[in-house]
């Protein structure tokens, strides 16, 4: 029944497919998308019309045959002895979507411990972010990570995946320009006096030492640019020859990086139905222009490990997204079951652990003062997300959402900290007070309410003030880290900390910067 009102609404709806031709006769290369109440619509639970709920926008037949079976498998369901096998729920999942993420039930309660990472059977693998760390990393924290690399490497437990390698070369370059810039911006935040004093205080007390002294520090600025502009040089001809690049080009040759046998189409087709099915990892980044299938290839590698080694491994990583962990007040707590169960499946039984780099090289029995150095830019990482503009993909069509984000400055040493910022007529009080040059403290005052602390809420999240802690008057707030400030007309600041300067640690004024967005009472509200 329901197979027959879809065919006659596709021959209403989309003129390219023939009248009395089959559902099954239609060929693979459908490019439909049907149009409902003056609007296009591709998810299925937007839309009433029945030719809308095909959405088979570069869909396969199998596509097809599954929305036009729905509801008879469901009537099957219901009046055969046994449930439909293929049976989906509104949502278009799988009804059977658990019996298919855990198939052998009788492995689950095993524990899943897995040795530390100093143990001769434990593998490692490296994901992109904890490759591009130690560029912000000291020298010597540099060298005792190579060290460790190299032993890892020496007994052959040190793996990383190809797509790892491509997404590390092509963020690399930008994280070196981004050093020359901070290299080039300490120089021009120097000020050094424009002019002479006024020859009418010579033979005043103290007009010959700041004459001297003005001198001594032109000399020195001198000699500080010329010493700097050697640093730049040397910067501008690294060609893979940087230190973390030669660190890397020694300890993952012969055979660490590891690829992939299946073919782009299999890849694609599974990533799809776990895609579908939101099946971790990579679903939480489906945003992006690849549709976060960067994630699904790194754990194909990391299976593959798995398979081929039937040994633990100890992922590292800084992600904290929910697809990779469960979380527990924005803080990753365990890897999800779901990655846990299947890599045990693929390696004969064995375990996977997520880890950060700082917890590794701990587990390395690495200089204490390394490992707190690594683990607070670890922090500062996490902290500095980059404020852009949000991709979001349905089907095959990509809309960019334009934020309405406005920008604000200022010196919270005056005023007492306080600031009201105004958007399209709307206004909200906000007060900050010193910290750090890392963080900041964020106060509620004037017409505020409530104030929260957005952590690890990325740009472009939807956000509602009910979900975080607001029981507080006050929140430290890290560099890059997001708030929330709603006042007594209902009106709701969204805002993100960009830049934070502190005169009493060698910055010559205290101001704090931030993006924002305001919101009016019921409005959906998303983070800058």
């Amino acid at each position: 029944m329901l197979a027959s009102q879809l065919k006659s609404g596709l021959d209403t709806c989309s003129p390219q497919l023939a009248s009395g031709s089959s559902l099954k006769d239609a060929p693979n290369q459908w490019s439909i998308r049907e149009r409902c109440a003056g609007r296009w619509y591709t998810p299925l639970k937007d839309c009433t019309s029945i030719a809308a709920k095909v959405e088979c926008i570069g869909a396969k037949d199998s596509r097809v045959e599954r929305m036009t079976n729905k509801g008879e498998q469901k009537t099957a369901g219901k009046n055969s002895s046994g449930p439909a096998v293929n049976s989906i729920t509104e949502d278009g999942q799988p009804v059977f979507l658990l019996e298919d993420l855990y198939p052998d039930a009788k492995s689950l309660f095993a524990p899943s411990h897995v040795p530390s990472a100093d143990h001769a059977d434990t593998l490692v693998s490296f994901d992109t972010n904890a490759l591009l760390l130690p560029y912000n990393i000291g020298s010597q924290d540099l060298t005792a990570l190579a060290k460790v690399l190299k032993e890892l490497a020496e007994s052959n437990r040190l793996f990383v995946a190809d797509r790892v390698a491509r997404e590390f070369i092509k963020n690399r370059d930008r994280k070196l320009a981004d050093m020359l810039k901070a290299l080039r911006d300490k120089t021009s935040r120097v000020q050094l006096p424009e002019q002479k004093l006024s020859p009418l205080l010579d033979g005043v007390e103290g007009y010959e030492d700041v004459t001297a002294a003005s001198e001594k520090l032109s000399s020195a600025w001198k000699e500080y640019r010329k010493a700097q502009d050697k640093i730049l040089t040397k910067m501008r001809d690294w060609r893979g020859t940087d230190p973390v690049s030669l660190v890397y080009n020694e300890v993952l040759a012969d055979g660490r990086i590891v690829d992939l046998s299946e073919s782009r189409e299999a890849l694609l087709k599974e990533w799809e139905t776990r895609r579908s099915n939101k099946t971790p990892p990579g679903y939480k980044d489906s945003g992006k222009d690849d549709t976060g299938v960067g994630d699904f290839l790194i754990w194909k590698v990391l299976l593959k490990l798995g398979a081929n080694h039937k040994k633990d491994l100890i992922f590292v990583t800084g992600e904290e997204k929910a697809d990779w962990f469960v979380r527990s007040d924005a803080e990753r707590v365990y890897p999800r079951p779901e990655l846990v169960d299947e890599y045990r499946r693929a390696s004969g039984g064995k375990s996977i652990r997520l880890s950060t780099l700082g917890e590794l090289l701990e587990e390395m029995k690495v200089a204490a003062e390394v490992v707190s150095e690594v683990k607070a830019v670890e922090r500062a990482a996490n902290n500095a997300v980059q404020s852009a503009p949000v991709i979001k993909t349905v089907g095959i069509v990509t809309a960019v959402r334009r934020q309405r984000v406005k920008s604000a400055e200022f010196d919270y040493s005056t005023h007492d900290g306080c600031i009201s910022v105004d958007q399209n007529g709307l206004s909200v009080d906000l007060r900050f007070s010193k910290a750090s040059q890392e963080a900041i403290y964020f106060l509620r005052s004037g017409s505020t309410s409530r104030i929260a602390r957005l952590k690890d809420v990325a740009p472009g999240q939807s956000v509602q003030i009910e979900d975080f802690d607001t029981t507080s008057s006050s929140y430290r707030i890290g560099f890059g880290e997001a708030f929330m400030a709603l006042n007594t007309r209902g009106e709701l600041l969204v805002g993100r900390i960009t830049r934070i300067l502190d005169d009493t640690r060698g910055d010559d004024h205290d101001e704090v910067a931030f993006i924002y967005d305001i919101f009016r009472e019921g409005e959906f509200a998303t983070a800058p």
